[in-house]
This record gives C-alpha cells, sequence and structure tokens, in this order.
C-alpha cells in the first residue's frame, strides 16, 4: 500500500478523519481524478483496511479496524507534525529577513502531496532596492541554521518588485497561485497589484 502515492495520499486523508467520509470530500481534498479515486478506494477496500457505506444518499468511507491501522494513524500524525514544524522555521526565516516582502511555499508541498525526496518549492518577492541572490542566500542559511534536514531540499524562486512588466502571464504563476501557502506578506492572488515586474533570479 505504501508503496502506490495514489493508496498513501487516500489513507492519510482517511486518517485525518474519524468518522465516514463522503466521496466529494475526498475528491475536493486530493489532486486525483474520479477514476484514479474509485481505483485506489477500491484496492483499499480490497485490502481490509478501508470500509465503504453505501446506506445513505452518498457513498462515504473510513479506515477499518484493520492490524495496520493504529500504526499507519500514528505514521501520519508524526508526519503532518513535521511539516507544521517546518512551515514555523519557513515562517520564522521568512520574517527575520527584511528584504523580503513576501514568500510563498507553492507545488507539491504546498498541496501536502509531496514526500522527502521532493523540493520544498518557495517563491520570494524582494524589495528593490536590495542584492535578490544575498537575500535568498540569507533565508536559506537561516532556515538550515532551525532545520539542517531541510538544507538539500529548498528550490527559490525570487522576484524583484520594479520594472513594468506584469507577472499574471508567466506560466509558472498560475502554479504559485494555485498552490501556495503564505509565509510572509499576502497571498500570490493579492500581491499582483502590488508587484509591478517578475523579473526572475532563481531557482538556484
Amino acid at each position: 500500500m505504501l508503496a502506490k502515492e495514489g493508496q498513501v495520499r487516500v489513507l492519510r486523508e482517511l486518517a485525518r478523519h474519524d468518522r465516514f467520509v463522503p466521496i466529494n470530500s475526498l475528491a475536493e481534498a486530493l489532486p486525483m481524478s474520479p477514476q484514479g479515486l474509485n481505483s485506489t478506494l477500491s484496492a483499499l477496500i480490497g485490502y481490509g483496511i478501508v470500509r465503504v457505506d453505501k446506506s445513505g444518499q452518498e457513498t462515504r468511507y473510513k479506515l477499518a479496524d484493520h492490524p495496520l491501522t493504529p500504526p499507519l494513524v500514528a505514521l501520519f500524525d508524526v508526519e503532518e507534525q513535521a511539516f507544521e514544524n517546518d512551515m514555523k522555521v519557513l515562517v520564522s526565516s521568512a520574517e527575520a529577513e527584511a528584504g523580503i516582502l513576501s514568500a510563498w511555499l507553492y507545488g507539491r508541498a504546498a498541496k501536502e502531496t509531496d514526500s522527502f525526496t521532493n523540493n520544498l518549492e518557495i517563491a520570494i518577492v524582494t524589495q528593490g532596492d536590495v542584492d535578490p541572490v544575498a537575500v535568498g542566500e540569507a533565508f536559506r542559511q537561516s532556515v538550515m541554521a532551525d532545520a539542517s534536514r531541510l538544507r538539500e531540499r529548498i528550490s527559490l524562486m525570487i522576484m524583484i518588485v520594479e520594472e513594468t512588466a506584469t507577472i499574471v502571464d508567466q506560466p509558472w504563476w498560475s502554479l504559485i497561485t494555485e498552490t501556495t501557502k503564505s509565509l510572509k506578506g499576502p497571498l500570490p492572488s493579492r500581491e499582483v497589484g502590488v508587484l509591478q515586474d517578475g523579473s526572475v533570479v532563481g531557482p538556484f
């Protein structure tokens, strides 16, 4: 089960609830196609680790009373606590760097669908009168001071607030706006009215 990413995602989401979860709620929470979600649920039901309830108007699912359920729930709890701790480090480091106006975690980590091998993709908006590379490196060093294990996972994209171009038409901007957690400053959707340039210095 843990070898298949889709099954891990479903088990992780079900572990967050101690009740039956409607299929529509699972579909909203998980980045999976309807076919993929249904086939994954069917496989987990076959393993006996997920129960299904079709007695009401909608189909609902819940972790079953299975020998693997307690250790899986404990594993996901530890994983979630580690993510919360990482977020605290990232927020603290962003807040401490005066040259950073806004910072966002985006991509798979922001959607909480990453693995420990995925990068932590972070977008930073700097003031126009600072060295953006220096600001990025200062942020990275601050993170490493509190959580050295994140050293190889941080991927920075740095933008400068200046010039006249807009960034909303950049291909990567939609990725940031669709999957983001704010570390400092306003969310990307609100930042658009402030930014005047999308000059990319990273990732590095």
